[in-house]
């Protein structure tokens, strides 16, 4: 609480004087990072013959979501009651002042917090640019080295299905051709799947994981040459883009099988334990001490003659996932297989 010791002795009517001292006190006071409220006293003394004072007080809150309000006491020195009402029209003209005062403090708070605002969304925006350039820079490097190989394939296959006369060698460059066309639309799709990750809006709604892994189950995998031994926890929920998320789930299966696939009893399990979701297999795993190329794009922890991929799917991934607020991280032995697990910002 903040007393003024002034004394205003001369012109009753002089509220400027007031005024002016009020927009000290409120200067001086104001600090919107470690004052969550104040309050300021004023006293005017008007000395004038009467002897007995009156006091009026009245406290003003000026909007509900500002922690800032003012309290204010005048006294006055009269014997007529009347004469205290008669000074309403200037006790209402320094509220109608400190309302301008308290609407400019308002602004300025929030001028504040969206400079900070904008500070924090420009570092993070700097942060994804510094991270999207250094990938770009990682694939741009990849992608051309990735897409020449079935291009000179298809070039050379063809160039020897010209000149060739055996039919049954032609039937071989053209199974070559159309491989590599294969392989070529596939590492496109994955592509234009990561560059729209990146673009487009989420739109999340609660959405049953455990109808999404069987769904996906049927459409992708019912098919396979070997039995795969699918277990699917029921009825786990999460608030996610559901086409997006499908996305992700569909390269993790995808991933499974591929390294499950060796395996006489694949089993893949789809759940949910204290550490968040999981997909787990029983394939082949890998050695953790290569774990730091396991989410880059383009990285492969095996070569392309053990298992076919591009080597985008798990990046692709980690993208939707952060997307998504949450985390993304995997466990593995060699030969003892691999469970990936997903943290998801329930919010």
């Amino acid at each position: 609480m903040l007393e003024s010791a002034d004394i205003i002795e001369n012109n009753p009517d002089d509220f400027d004087a007031i005024i002016r001292e009020i927009l000290v006190l409120i200067k001086r006071l104001i600090n919107p990072e470690k004052e969550i409220y104040f309050e300021i006293l004023f006293n005017e003394k008007v000395i004038l013959k009467e002897e007995n004072p009156k006091e009026i007080e009245f406290k003003s809150f000026f909007k509900e979501s500002s922690t800032n309000s003012i309290e204010m006491k005048l006294f006055y020195h009269t014997v007529d009651e009347n004469k205290i009402f008669e000074r309403e029209p200037l006790i209402k003209n320094i509220i109608e002042r400190l309302l301008r005062v308290n609407e400019r403090i308002i602004y300025h708070e929030e001028l504040e917090m969206t400079n900070k605002n904008l500070e924090a969304l420009v570092e993070d925006r700097t942060k994804d640019l510094a991270e999207s350039i250094k990938e770009l820079e990682s694939f741009s490097g990849a992608v051309s080295h990735d897409l020449q190989n079935p291009i000179m394939m298809i070039q050379g296959y063809t160039e020897m299905l010209f000149h060739e006369k055996d039919e049954k060698l032609k039937e071989k460059y053209i199974k070559k051709i159309l491989s590599g066309c294969k392989r070529m639309k596939s590492l496109i799709n994955e592509l234009l799947n990561l560059s729209r990750i990146s673009q487009l809006t989420l739109n999340k709604k609660v959405t049953n994981l455990s109808e999404m892994f069987d769904e996906i189950i049927e459409e992708s995998f019912s098919d396979t040459d070997n039995f795969i031994d699918f277990k699917v926890m029921p009825d786990l929920f999460a608030n996610v883009d559901k086409s997006m998320f499908k996305i992700a789930m569909e390269n993790i299966i995808s991933n499974a099988v591929k390294y499950s696939s060796k395996k006489n009893d694949p089993v893949i399990e789809f759940g949910k334990d204290n550490m968040g979701y999981y997909i787990k297999d029983n394939g082949v795993g890998f050695n953790m001490k290569d774990y730091d190329k396991l989410f880059k794009i383009f990285s492969r922890l095996h070569s392309r003659n053990e298992f076919m991929g591009s080597g985008i799917g798990l990046h692709t991934v980690k993208r939707i996932i952060e997307r998504h607020g949450g985390k993304i991280w995997a466990e593995s032995a060699e030969g003892e297989g691999s469970i990936f697990y997903i943290d998801l910002d329930e919010s």
